[in-house]
């Protein structure tokens, strides 16, 4: 989520057009031109309380915006609802996009070959009257690409809805759906709070047939899953085989991304580095350079996962100064992300202190996007943050970093039950526990269970995850008999879930060896050690 005000969602048919189709087809030398006011109903030469943010200028601030004012990429705009303006923009390609009251678009790119904008809020309506190689329009995990249609996007927070309106043409819209692998048993310390480190693309056709697609903004609610490693790297692979002869670029780079991201998941990282190199050098030569941003990015990743830093961290410079490239005024979420990634890799090659710094950086540059810091963003970068203090010995400050990242997300999700919230009370519960403060993580590792239970029904590694830790925070603080519950009902579940000798039943096994021994039942740790030992044997500890 970028943002929580309310708004009233537009239907497409109260998105009128502001002036003729011949009028409308203006020339603008600009990426974008002001081509029609409306304030109040009434149509005006100028509107007063328009916030702009990002091109020349990174700081938020209202201007008052004239008929035939140019605005560059990077440019935010954010449309007052008192009194309501809406605001009519002519592309240099002669396409239009309408902003109802209330709505907040970036423009990203406007060039020969095409169109993107991001859509962070409320309604508006894009007429595209030019054949051009793409017209994109994101939010989130959303994309719309069309060529030569009318369309509105209305993102509404709180709903928690994005929708898409038909009115001519036809649009693809693709969504990037979490993998789930039953067999998959990762930490749940996700950097990002999305909760899946692969997506799948999954496509839906707006059209007369049908004119109108709802989706909930819940990144938690759209999950593929596979029941095997071997299930999703076929999948995968089958898809980026479809994607490559589409004939659209595009399509076929996110494919590829998409099979590197699986690789490395079922612990191919080399094969996955193979294909990212492929994309990477496809995106250079097409011409694409936020697609090899985030191929070198993703690149990166995985080569500092192989521990290869000396590759890893160059790739991740590289990946920045892309970004800057793009965005000459040092402010943009890309670059922002591309200090994140940097950082964390700077941190895992044993550069605590860079970390920190590289992070410093990031919340900056976010900073000037969103100064008021309320959205589930701006509470990753505080957890962020408190990973690079914690690694770099600063424990204290670190612990507040990770209150205030918890505090956000409590404001940004409420009392719902969501995955970046419960991620907020484990790592919290969890550094706590680290410090021998039981009574304070208790509470927490006790909320991150409620919700992951509540979220998944009580079926999923996250929950059986939860219960080890709150087993570990009874057994610190002595109290073996809750402990033993916990590693107990963790284990059923697992056992549940995974095949016998899956790795984390092996841990389970082991937890409850040691707790067993500490409580002075050495034969019963010794059963539960031989169980652990055997099943590790006949499986290797491997994925297949």
């Amino acid at each position: 989520m970028t943002a929580r005000r309310s708004i009233a969602i537009a239907w497409i048919c109260s998105a009128l057009s502001l002036l003729p189709a011949a009028v409308r087809a203006a020339t603008c030398s600009a990426p974008a031109c002001v081509d029609a006011i409306e304030v109040d109903g009434q149509r005006a030469p100028q509107a007063d309380g328009i916030v702009l943010q990002g091109g020349k200028d990174p700081r938020e601030r209202k201007e008052t915006l004239a008929e035939g004012a140019q605005l560059v990429e990077g440019t935010v705009i954010e449309t007052p609802t008192r009194p309501r303006v809406r605001l009519q923009l002519v592309t240099r390609n002669g396409n239009t996009v309408t902003l109802d009251p209330g709505a907040r678009l970036r423009i990203e790119t406007v060039g020969d070959q095409g169109e993107r904008w991001t859509q962070e809020l409320g309604s508006v309506r894009f007429a595209v009257t030019r054949a051009l190689s793409f017209f994109e329009v994101a939010h989130d995990r959303f994309l719309a690409a069309v060529k030569g249609t009318e369309f509105a996007v209305a993102v509404d927070p709180a709903q928690q809805e994005i929708r898409f309106d038909w009115r001519a043409g036809e649009v693809v819209v693709e969504q990037a759906v979490g993998v789930a692998i039953a067999e998959q048993d990762t930490d749940d310390d996700d950097a990002d709070d999305t909760g899946s480190a692969a997506t799948v693309i999954q496509r839906e056709v707006l059209n007369a047939k049908q004119p109108q697609l709802r989706y909930r903004l819940d990144p938690t609610q759209y999950i593929r899953r596979f029941k095997t490693y071997r299930d999703a790297e076929q999948f995968f692979r089958d898809q980026a085989a479809e994607d490559a002869k589409s004939g659209d670029p595009r399509r076929a780079l996110r494919g590829q991304m998409q099979l590197a991201a699986i690789l490395n998941i079922v612990g191919k990282p080399q094969p996955a580095a193979d294909v990212l190199e492929r994309t990477l050098t496809d995106a250079a030569r097409h011409g694409m350079p936020r697609f090899e941003s985030q191929a070198a990015r993703e690149l990166g990743g995985v080569y500092v996962g192989m521990k290869k830093f000396d590759l890893g961290v160059p790739m991740l410079k590289r990946s920045l100064a892309i970004e800057e490239k793009l965005e000459p005024s040092g402010v943009s979420i890309g670059i922002a992300g591309a200090y994140i990634a940097l950082g964390r890799a700077q941190g895992y090659a044993g550069d605590a202190k860079a970390w920190v710094a590289s992070i410093e950086r990031a919340m900056e540059i976010y900073r000037q996007i969103n100064p008021d810091e309320q959205t589930q963003r701006s509470s990753a970068l505080h957890k962020n943050l408190a990973d690079a203090l914690w690694a770099a010995g600063d424990r204290d400050r670190a612990l507040r970093e990770y209150e205030t990242s918890l505090a956000i997300k409590q404001k940004v999700w409420g009392d719902r039950n969501t995955w970046p919230l419960a991620n907020g009370y484990q790592d919290l519960g969890r550094r706590n526990l680290q410090l021998g403060r039981t009574d304070a993580a208790i509470p927490l590792l006790q909320k991150a269970l409620d919700m992951r239970s509540a979220l998944f029904k009580g079926v999923h590694p996250s929950v059986a995850n939860a219960m080890d830790d709150l087993g570990r925070a009874y057994q610190r603080a002595g109290d073996r008999e809750r402990a033993n519950s916990y590693f107990q009902q963790a284990l059923k579940l697992r056992q549940q879930m995974f095949p016998d000798g899956h790795p984390s039943i092996v841990r389970s096994y082991r937890a409850l060896a040691r707790l067993a021994r500490e409580g002075g039942d050495e034969a019963t740790a010794r059963d539960y050690e031989k169980k652990a030992a055997s099943m590790a044997r006949e499986q290797g500890g491997g994925k297949k």
